[in-house]
Formats: C-alpha cells, sequence, structure tokens
C-alpha cells in the first residue's frame, strides 16, 4: 500500500509541475468548486443526466484528456506491477517480455480475477512458462481476449503456439 502512496504522490508531483496555474487565487477557487461539486470517485449520473466523475467533470461532453489518460495507465501499470511482486517474490528476475505479459494480464483483469488462475501461478512460481502457458490457453479469459491472450502466451513461452504438444 505504500508503494501505491508513494506512485500517487510522483503522479501529483507531475502534475503540479505540468499543468498550468490559472491564476493567484485559484485556491479559493478550487475549494469552493470542490465544496459545491463534492468528490465521487465513479462515474455517476449528473442532475441533467450527464456522465460525471470527479469534482463534476463532465465525461460525456468533456471524456478526458489524452494526457490524463496517460498519467492514469502510468499509475494502473505501476500497480498492476506492485501485485505482481506481491504474488511473485523473485518477478524482478522474470524476462521483460514475461514482465509485459504478466502486467498486461493484471492490469486488464485486476488482481483479484488474477488471483483466480491459481495453476498458472503455480506453474510459474515453478519456472514452468509451457504450463502456465497452456492454463491461460485453457481459460475462460483466453477465449473472451484471444487476440490480447495469445500476445501474452506467445511473450511468456515464445514458442508454445510453435510445437504440436500443448
Amino acid at each position: 500500500m505504500l508503494k501505491i502512496k508513494k506512485v500517487l504522490c510522483a503522479i501529483i508531483i507531475v502534475l503540479l509541475f505540468t499543468v498550468p496555474k490559472v491564476y493567484a487565487d485559484s485556491t479559493t477557487t478550487l475549494n469552493l468548486i470542490k465544496q459545491n461539486e463534492g468528490l465521487v470517485l465513479k462515474p455517476y449520473k449528473g442532475p441533467k443526466g450527464s456522465l460525471l466523475i470527479g469534482y463534476g467533470h463532465n465525461l460525456g461532453v468533456n471524456g478526458i484528456p489524452k494526457e490524463i489518460a496517460g498519467y492514469l495507465l502510468l499509475l494502473e501499470v505501476r500497480v498492476a506491477e506492485i501485485h505482481l511482486r506481491s504474488i511473485f517474490i523473485n518477478f524482478k528476475t522474470f524476462s521483460k517480455n514475461r514482465k509485459t505479459a504478466l502486467t498486461d494480464m493484471m492490469y486488464c483483469m485486476g488482481k483479484k480475477n488474477f488471483l483466480t488462475f491459481k495453476k498458472t501461478i503455480k506453474a510459474i512460481k515453478q519456472n514452468n512458462w509451457r504450463k502456465a502457458a497452456n492454463e491461460i490457453e485453457k481459460s475462460l479469459w483466453y477465449r473472451k481476449f484471444t487476440t490480447r491472450s495469445t500476445k501474452d502466451i506467445k511473450l511468456l513461452c515464445p514458442d508454445y503456439f510453435e510445437n504440436s504438444y500443448r
């Protein structure tokens, strides 16, 4: 949890230095808007039916800026990596491709669903990447996200689809 807080702090610092200040008295303005809008961290329907989030940010009209989407991606990737490090104590020793595939899987399905891949996790902990790939291929996640999961399997076990003894 401490690492997640550090990542959040880092993103906030980046935002503070990259987002221009509105004007000298912006703190008062921000506080008033926060009081009036309230903070809601999940999308909700506003009084006029608009889809809102945060402090009344109108997703339906404004969407989110590309920069914010990039920051959210970085944050969520870091959180996925933190989760993976808690599951695999030797995660830092995995190849770049394997870290990439596992991070993509964790990002896509979240920790709760990732943890249901018990046989895959066990195979990875035993350094049996072929078995891990096979368990992924047998999953509902593979059937739902075939293109994505095929890419992940190829990163985990590059010759998996080339051999007929899967």
